[in-house]
């Protein structure tokens, strides 16, 4: 599950972070930002359909 370019230093970054046996926030923290951004892109794409059809 990729959704754009940025995921791959996250990933990254996750990887990086010293593994202390319970990553159970940190998944968390990763599921939340993934599903805020899912719908962020989500709005943005129901504002500029609504604009586009605004304007013609």
């Amino acid at each position: 599950m990729t959704y754009g370019k940025g995921a791959v230093p996250v990933v990254g970054g996750i990887a990086a972070l010293p593994n202390t046996g319970d990553n159970r926030v940190l998944f968390a923290v990763a599921a939340g930002l993934l599903v805020s951004g899912v719908i962020v892109m989500i709005a943005a794409a129901v504002v500029a359909r609504k604009g586009r059809a605004a304007t013609n």
